[in-house]
């Protein structure tokens, strides 16, 4: 019998140093997290995100939580445009969703205060309760102005004969007739004195000085920071230009609506710019001032292991290792990392009848690190347990057989085991079945029998190796 034993280090990603994937890929991930806001509520019960991908996942219920908060602001916005009570919106169940569907609905009411101009200058409500504000009021403005455009129906000629009387036909008014024989204009015109005729606005000339031939449009504009040629305020990069044309504002790059900072940890806002940082300790940031990089202190030897050979490297730190083997057995060797593996051979004194009846051979001893996942869909291959015998039919006399079985693992039984033919050889391939989160360490051991007929071998001579799966999103 061989025996596995196995260190898993699971860490949460910090940056792009897991698995990539691309824009298409994130997009399909987001409408699958929005079609799942139709059917949960993302914010109280985390919903199953159907991925494997940690990137897809978080994208699926980024999108499932904005789709719901979405949905809870336009039924405030529904209220208010039905002028509707804003105060009758309490949900004693969901009382975040209440709250977002009031504030959504006070937010429409003062929009509606504001038509047709609907200009909210200086007003420093936030981002959601402006959307809100500006979005009923221009709606409402638009309808007016359908309204004051729509054209006006010719009335039919009425026989000289017939009873009935036109108000308007009478008028001679210049624009507009309305119905009850009153004149009218198109917006922009207002209805002059005689209550007939039209007049567009007239538009003040700026008043030029009589002491300078020439006028500089910026002159008295009064801009915070700049003036263009053209006679507009304008603003240095990372600021905005208010609704007043004059006022600068930061814009916050790292507020979630604006994404625009691409900071793969934590983000910090200055006026007009923003600079990344990373975890206090086990990174460090990258030269492109966005990502964050694992600082490999088995490297640098910064690490508190006793020996170097102790040390192993995991994203955000190190682990120290204890390279001993137990009773019966020695230390025969490490793996090609000397920092990741190491093998123990059964090794018996004479007549040390004990030791010769153990029935395990050899224990290799692997540490790995595991990404976390958000969810599981289908099971993850995280490594493989190669053996020396050749996978043949069982119905064939005097073949050699192995089984797998899993030992020791995690209280959730989030792994498994499976025995597998690889390069026409016997292999265990250890499974990830269920999602675990990060930061943990884990230990589990993984026992493979020698089976020849009908019975196991307690010692068939044996040279085992172990190698990692090929996924991509396993990292070491």
């Amino acid at each position: 019998m061989a025996r596995w034993i196995i260190l898993l280090f699971v860490y949460s990603v910090v940056n792009g140093q897991g698995s990539k994937i691309n824009l298409t890929t994130l997009r399909r991930c987001c409408k699958a997290g929005r079609f799942l806001a139709l059917g949960q509520n993302c914010t109280r019960d985390p919903p199953v995100f159907i991925s494997s991908s940690v990137y897809c996942g978080l994208t699926q219920e980024r999108c499932c939580s904005a789709a719901e908060l979405d949905r809870f602001c336009e039924n405030g916005i529904d209220v208010a445009e039905d002028n509707g009570v804003c105060d009758e919106l309490s949900f004693p169940e969901d009382p975040p969703q209440g709250v977002l569907s009031k504030l959504c609905c006070d937010c429409c009411k003062l929009g509606l205060t504001q038509v047709p101009t609907c200009r909210f200058t200086r007003l420093l409500l936030g981002d959601l309760c402006l959307d809100a504000a500006k979005g009923c009021c221009e709606r409402q403005a638009t309808v007016i102005e359908q309204t004051t455009h729509a054209p006006v129906t010719e009335s039919p000629q009425v026989s000289s004969t017939t009873e009935s009387h036109d108000p308007c036909r009478d008028l001679n008014c210049s624009q507009l007739c309305e119905g009850n024989g009153t004149c009218a204009c198109f917006a922009g015109y207002k209805l002059q004195d005689d209550g007939v005729s039209c007049q567009a606005p007239v538009t003040e000339s700026p008043q030029v000085s009589s002491t300078t031939e020439s006028h500089d449009p910026c002159r008295d504009l009064n801009c915070s920071q700049l003036c263009e040629g053209n006679g507009t305020c304008a603003c240095f990069a990372g600021y905005k230009l208010q609704d007043d044309g004059v006022s600068c504002q930061d814009i916050n790059e790292c507020a979630w609506h604006n994404r625009g900072h691409q900071c793969s940890y934590s983000c910090a806002n200055v006026p007009g710019s923003f600079h990344c940082t990373c975890p206090s300790t086990g990174y460090t940031l990258a030269p492109n001032e966005r990502t964050c990089q694992d600082i490999d202190e088995c490297a640098l030897g910064t690490h508190t292991c006793p020996f170097h050979g102790s040390c192993f490297n995991i994203l955000g730190g190190f682990r120290c290792l204890s390279l001993a083997c137990p009773q019966y057995f020695q230390l025969a060797g490490h793996g090609k990392d000397t920092s990741a593996s190491w093998n123990c051979y059964k090794s018996c004194h004479p007549q040390d009848f004990h030791c010769y009846n153990y029935r395990i051979d050899m224990i290799n001893y692997i540490s790995l690190s595991l990404e976390t996942f958000h969810a599981i869909r289908d099971p993850k291959e995280i490594l493989f347990l190669q053996s020396n015998v050749a996978a043949s039919y069982p119905h064939v006399y005097g073949a050699t057989d192995v089984s797998f079985k899993m030992l020791v693992a995690d209280d959730q039984s989030s792994f498994d085991v499976i025995k597998r033919s690889h390069g026409g050889m016997f292999v265990g391939v250890v499974h990830q079945v269920k999602p675990i989160r990060g930061p943990r360490d884990l230990v589990l051991q993984v026992a493979m029998d020698y089976v020849k007929g009908l019975f196991p071998i307690a010692a068939l001579p044996s040279f085992m190796s172990s190698s990692r799966s090929p996924c991509p999103e396993q990292s070491n």
